[in-house]
């Protein structure tokens, strides 16, 4: 009997960064991208939770020194590896590191009180159950002494910088979220403080003008989602 190749995920689910990519694609890979969130692949893929533990670390010391990211990724290069996909991936977030030490400005966090983030609640939107994982959470106190409040998510594909499209997306559907659901009592979401930080190219995307719009348009397919959730096949050859 053949090894099983994928999961079933029986009820809908995605990430938030899924979903922002989906609203980002053709028709035709849209449905491939519910196909791959059903039948989820057991075979081990690349992660980059490493990097962005330190990316996020960084962020929260405060001390904005480049060469500190740049020590971790040469260390972490320097280790020995327990096999070829160890050492594949721990190169690949040692590049992540470098990259966001090379491009990251800050400019679009300066003002804001930076903390690490806690686990933030999965969220049930027109039948799609949604989890993301924001790297900090970000708050400020405005002149009439009202409490603002936002997250930040990180995201790097080596050598692709990230689709606009898809980071406004995303910092979209956050600015929505945290309106309904603060992590903070009495803070109240602010767009230009819900990002999508490119490490690729250092550019952040904040929740645009239209966010609400966004957001309804990202519900509104997740309710489609839902619907042909059932009726999607698994990939040729797949064993469960």
């Amino acid at each position: 009997m053949a090894d099983p190749t994928h999961t079933l995920v029986k009820k809908p689910q995605m990430t938030l960064r899924d979903l922002a990519d989906y609203m980002g694609s053709s028709a035709q890979a849209r449905r491939t991208f519910i196909r791959d969130c059903k039948y989820r692949k057991i075979a081990r893929l690349i992660q980059h939770k490493e990097a962005k533990a330190i990316a996020t670390n960084w962020l929260v010391d405060g001390s904005m020194d480049p060469a500190k990211l740049h020590a971790k990724a040469a260390a972490m290069e320097r280790r020995l590896f327990a096999d070829d996909f160890d050492e594949k991936t721990t190169k690949y977030n040692a590049d992540y590191v470098r990259r966001f030490a090379d491009t990251y400005t800050g400019e679009f966090l300066h003002g804001f009180t930076i903390e690490g983030a806690k686990v933030m609640p999965a969220v049930i939107v027109n039948g799609v159950r949604i989890t993301f994982d924001p790297a900090v959470f970000l708050t400020r106190v405005n002149k009439v002494n009202a409490l603002k409040i936002g997250v930040m998510q990180l995201r790097y594909a080596k050598g692709t910088p990230l689709d606009p499209h898809v980071g406004e997306h995303q910092s979209a559907f956050m600015f929505a979220h945290l309106k309904n659901a603060p992590f903070v009592e009495n803070g109240e979401s602010e767009k230009a403080m819900c990002l999508t930080h490119d490490a690729y190219t250092g550019k952040a995307y904040a929740a645009p003008g239209n966010s609400v719009y966004l957001y309804n348009e990202m519900a509104a397919n997740c309710a489609t989602i839902a619907d042909a959730w059932d009726n999607i096949a698994p990939p040729a050859g797949a064993v469960f």
